[in-house]
């Protein structure tokens, strides 16, 4: 009957000692999937920081070719205000000599003056 209980005794701690075995290798199984996941997370997180930089860059860059834009359209209108302007005072001095080629034709030729109108 002792024996019998020793061998019973024996037999429950094989039967704990397997069963520790396995729960030592699901321990280091889940140690292991934990610390790839963290390094995983390390690196998106890397990347994405990384991502963020290159956004911002981005967007400054963005920011300075709107600047860049705004302000060729700024010399554009200034130059288009410039040519209507420079149109105006040339339709003007068409007017102006227009007129003064109507008074001089009012007043005749004049000893001594030869004039040459050029267009």
């Amino acid at each position: 009957r002792l024996e019998a209980r020793a061998e019973e005794k024996r037999g429950a701690q094989e039967d704990l000692r397997r069963r520790l075995e396995a729960e030592e290798a699901k321990r280091q199984e889940l140690q292991a999937r934990s610390q790839k996941q963290e390094q995983e997370l390390r690196q998106a997180r890397q990347k994405a920081s990384a991502e963020g930089k290159r956004a911002d860059a981005l967007e400054g860059e963005m920011r300075l070719a709107q600047e860049r834009l705004h302000s060729l359209q700024r010399a554009v209108a200034q130059c288009e205000a410039e040519r209507a302007e420079s149109e105006r005072a040339a339709l003007q001095l068409q007017r102006d000599r227009a007129a003064a080629r109507r008074a001089l034709e009012k007043v005749g030729p004049q000893p001594g003056v030869r004039l040459r109108w050029s267009r």
